[in-house]
């Protein structure tokens, strides 16, 4: 009979103590590192790495940066990418393949439980990413996305960046702390809504709920100015879907005939954000 294998990382110990032997049975297994393996019927993530990182780190380690942000909820990470530590100068781990360890000494503050371990509280998190070199569209992302799976507000982060002074990275981190907003929904509406700000447009809100004049729900949208009705909408790819496609035309024919004017743009337009701000420009001169 077959030994059915665990859904989670073991050592080679371990796999023998099961009896299927990583070097006798090697189909049965995936290396995630040194001694280190996963079922061949578990897909590899970022969180079957850092289960698998947890094995060999000693006790306390904190997660940081990208991996430490997925302990929060903000799954972004790639299978592929390293798992990311922060610890002590003295008590830094030997360097392993698929380990980014970074010295630093944390405060209590800086440093929470979560289901993956020991983690940099939200606030870190937030910090660490958007201190990192980068588009600043990419750093708010990152702290758009850590504030919002963590009810973290915009507010105390900028307080923390203001903590931080001298640091490496701060004044990139204070820029995007003021740009932060955990309203958004995704990467892409965050890019787009820095983009636009940092073009000369007003600052949109995001998500804005629409309802019509009995109070019925119409919609929420990823960026308006809902003093002037007018509103930027991110179509994804699901958008190309049929049925989607027919939901959303049902949608913009209510929201038109509400007053709303709503601009759609896709993943290309995102490149041409010269080409949208005019465009934007010209529906707010004629909603004025």
């Amino acid at each position: 009979m077959s030994t059915r294998l665990p859904a989670h990382p073991v050592t080679a110990a371990q796999a023998r103590r099961l009896g299927v032997d990583p070097r006798r049975h090697p189909r049965r297994w995936q290396k995630l590192g040194h001694g280190l393996y996963l079922s061949t019927h578990v897909p590899v993530t970022h969180e079957q790495r850092i289960i698998a990182a947890r094995l060999y780190l000693p006790r306390g380690v904190a997660l940081s940066g990208p991996s430490a942000a997925w302990a929060h909820g903000v799954e972004w990470a790639t299978p592929d990418d390293a798992v990311e530590i922060t610890a002590a100068p003295q008590a830094r781990p030997a360097p392993r393949a698929g380990l980014v360890v970074r010295g630093c000494v944390l405060t209590t503050d800086e440093v929470g439980p979560t289901r993956l371990g020991p983690a940099t509280s939200p606030v870190r998190t937030a910090f660490d990413l958007i201190a990192r070199p980068g588009p600043v569209g990419h750093a708010v992302a990152w702290a758009d996305a850590v504030l919002r799976a963590t009810s973290t507000s915009a507010e105390r982060l900028r307080s923390y960046v203001e903590t931080r002074s001298g640091t490496r990275g701060v004044r990139q981190a204070r820029a995007a702390a003021e740009l932060a907003d955990p309203r958004a929904e995704s990467p892409r509406e965050s890019r787009l809504r820095v983009a636009l700000i940092l073009a000369g447009l007003p600052a949109p809100t995001p998500q804005v709920e629409v309802f019509d004049d009995d109070g019925r729900f119409v919609a929420r949208l990823d960026l308006a100015w809902p003093e002037l009705m007018l509103a930027v909408e991110y179509d994804g790819q699901h958008h190309r879907d049929r049925d989607q496609h027919s939901r959303d035309l049902r949608r913009h024919n209510r929201l038109r005939a509400l007053g709303w004017h709503v601009i759609q743009v896709d993943a290309d337009g995102l490149w041409r954000v010269g080409e949208l701000v005019t465009l934007i420009r010209a529906a707010m001169a004629h909603r004025v």
